[in-house]
Order: structure tokens, then sequence, then C-alpha cells
């Protein structure tokens, strides 16, 4: 397991990431997915960023911001810089929460990786739904098409994140680990204001980890807050809490 951070603590406004990602690394992480529109500019070219990130010794490991044929557009780019295939683990995955037909299967069969996140009032919000894309486009032909399951958006949709990891381990190579408190409810209004530190909700967290665990995933689990304005605080405490409900070696260096 490698762990990251999902950059949206930060909120949209960051100005310096090589501070982002020195705090980030601090804290014990060594990855981000990155929230900021990086597509229209933010931090630079692709090549900025990617040397940016090599200073830091961080790994960009996704794309969540701009459309989806905009994050498509920067990931290519941005294996270009890395002089790697966009299908290599190493390029960042395209955070996909949507679906377009067209689109998506250009991508695919150009071999850059598409993480579909099921997410709560979105295209693509249950299990169901994200199964049916993963069995249009089965693993032993479309590698590239990933499962990024969301620990709490599917808690909140009422399926199992436990269940999803194990179903359907192969197609994962990132997962959101998130936890949520159901008394705010499940209407669009107010669910949000039910995501809360890791091992305060009723989120099965350390259950859905440990199925990956015992089964040696070697991927990335994207520690996600909301936007905070203590981020440093938030994802120490996170950290925290991997170290005391993990295997401590899976936090030897």
């Amino acid at each position: 397991m490698k762990f990251a951070i999902q950059s949206i603590v930060w909120g949209p406004d960051v100005t310096d990431l090589g501070k982002m990602l020195r705090d980030t690394r601090a804290a014990g992480y060594a990855g981000v997915e990155l929230f900021q529109d990086c597509t229209q500019g933010a931090f630079g070219t692709p090549q900025q960023i990617l040397d940016q990130f090599n200073a830091e010794s961080m790994h960009l490991i996704g794309i969540s911001c701009g459309s989806l044929q905009e994050r498509i557009n920067f990931v290519t780019q941005y294996a270009a810089c890395m002089k790697l295939a966009p299908s290599d683990y190493g390029v960042p995955y395209v955070y996909l929460d949507d679906w377009n037909e067209s689109i998506c299967r250009a991508a695919l069969e150009k071999g850059i990786r598409l993480a579909l996140h099921p997410h709560m009032y979105r295209p693509v919000q249950t299990l169901q739904e994200a199964k049916k894309r993963l069995q249009q486009y089965d693993f032993m032909h479309y590698k590239s098409m990933e499962f990024m399951p969301d620990t709490a958006h599917l808690t909140i949709a009422g399926d199992d994140p436990e269940a999803a990891v194990y179903d359907h381990f192969l197609r994962i190579r990132a997962i959101h680990v998130k936890d949520w408190n159901s008394n705010v409810g499940r209407s669009y209004q107010f669910y949000a204001s039910g995501f809360c530190p890791l091992g305060t909700g009723g989120v099965k967290v350390k259950e859905t980890l440990d199925v990956l665990w015992k089964r040696s995933f070697s991927g990335w689990l994207v520690i996600e807050h909301d936007t905070s304005p203590q981020p440093d605080k938030d994802i120490s405490l996170s950290m925290q809490w991997l170290r005391e409900n993990l295997p401590p070696t899976l936090f030897e260096t």
C-alpha cells in the first residue's frame, strides 16, 4: 500500500504547490491526487508540475480537476513529459465520476487510465452503476478501465465498501478513504456535512483496508477530507489513525 492525499483539503486557491507537497510529505504521504485546476494552467505547464513533484520526491497520482476531456488532455501531456505510455502505472489516472461513451472509449483505446469513482448525486453513484461500466469494458481487453471506490460514498449509496473491494480487487489501483456520520441523512443538501475524520463515523474503513492489506494491495490509499482551515493538522491526524490501524510494516521505509 502507498499513501496519498486528495488535495481538496487545501481548497481551490492554492498558490504554492511546492509548500503543499512538502507539507504532505512531512505528514507521511508519498502522493497527491490534484483537485486544484491544473488543466487551466494552475501551477504552470505539465512539465513544470512534473518538475515540482520530482523536486519534492512526491508522486502526482491522479487528476480530478476540469472537465473529463481536459483531464484526459492533461494526463496525455504529462505522460509525454514523463516519457511513459499513458497506460503506465507511474502516469496519473483520470478521475471519472461521469460517463461520456465516445470520450471514454477513445481514451481507453489509447490506454489512458480511467479511474471510475461512484459518487453520490453524480451520473455514476452506485456500485451497480459502476459494475455496468466495468463489465462493458472487461478487464481482459481494457486493463486501463479501473475502479476507484470511495468508502464513504459507497456507504451513503447503501453499498458495502468491504464487499466492493473484495469483489473488484483486480481493477483497483487507488481507493478514496473517507469516513461519514449518518446522522446528517442522505439528502443532497446535507449528506456532505457528515464527512468526518477517519475512525469517527460509521463507515467500515478499517474492515475495508484489512481486505486490501490481506490481499497485498500495492496501489494507493487516497485519504480525502473536505476543504479545511487546518489541512496540515487534518492529514496528520489521518496518518496517525492509519498507523494505529494498519500493520507497522506498511510504514517501514
